[in-house]
């Protein structure tokens, strides 16, 4: 009798002891990204973010202006837009793997010196989010072909809303 008591016992300790063994988690690719430019000292549209999930055609482009006394928010507008399945597809490949994205300083350059602006890319995977910021119409090395699918999508509905 206490031989059947401790094969069960083994049996149940092993299968237990397997099920907690660290098994690593895949990595998560619905991702919530905001990709937007900003400038420091402006009237008008100073700040338009592109707001999107990587798990839907749906994105949204804020628009923040400035009056003339620069006041800040004089005036916040949401523009919502769809993406094609194709440019969607083409997003997913242009995202960076998590862990390089995490690494990257959070500021290249001088963003906004002098009133040139900056740009700026946010991810946040469900668990982080990230910052990474750098002046308006450079690039960052590890992240460009996701800032120039980002700023091309975003110039074009900046365009067809007309928020100049």
């Amino acid at each position: 009798m206490k031989g059947k008591i401790l094969a069960v016992f083994i049996l149940f300790s092993t299968i237990y002891g397997m099920a907690c063994t660290d098994q690593p988690e895949p990595q998560n690719v619905d991702v919530q990204i905001i990709s937007g430019e900003n400038f420091g000292f402006c009237v008008g549209p100073c700040y338009r973010a592109l707001n999107l999930n990587t798990s839907d055609t749906y994105l949204e482009l804020e628009v923040r202006t400035r009056d003339s006394r620069g006041s800040d928010l004089a005036d916040t507008m949401i523009y919502t837009d769809m993406f094609s399945m194709a440019e969607l597809e083409a997003l997913k490949e242009a995202i960076p793997d998590l862990e390089t994205f995490f690494a990257l300083e959070e500021v290249y350059g001088c963003p906004d010196c002098a009133d040139g602006g900056s740009e700026f890319i946010e991810i946040n995977d469900g668990l982080k989010t990230h910052r990474v910021t750098f002046e308006y119409g450079s690039s960052v090395k590890e992240i460009e072909s996701i800032i120039e699918l980002l700023r091309q999508k975003r110039q074009e509905l900046i365009e067809k809303y007309e928020v100049y």
